[in-house]
C-alpha cells in the first residue's frame, strides 16, 4: 500500500488508472524477476519490454515523461 501511494504521489492519476487497468488485465507480465516485464500496447498489436526505469514503446522512447508500461512496472516491481 506504501509502494502504491508513492507512486500515486508521483505520476499522474489518470496515468496511473491506465497502469493499474494493464495490470488488472493481465497485460503486463514479468519476465525476468521484478526488473523486466513484457507489455502489451494500448491496442493490443505489440509488446514492448518495460521496467520501471525505461521502455521501448514510442512515449517511452521519447522519455519526455513516463508511459503507462514503466508506470506499470513500477506498481509491479514493488508489490
Amino acid at each position: 500500500a506504501a509502494a502504491k501511494a508513492a507512486v500515486v504521489a508521483v505520476f499522474k492519476p489518470a496515468q496511473v488508472a491506465k497502469a493499474e487497468e494493464l495490470i488488472a488485465d493481465g497485460g503486463i507480465v514479468a519476465i525476468r524477476g521484478r526488473r523486466v516485464f513484457r507489455a502489451v500496447s494500448t491496442d493490443g498489436t505489440r509488446t514492448y519490454l518495460t521496467a520501471p526505469q525505461a521502455c521501448n514503446c514510442a512515449a517511452g522512447l521519447k522519455a519526455k515523461h513516463a508511459c503507462l508500461h514503466r508506470i506499470a512496472a513500477t506498481i509491479l516491481a514493488a508489490a
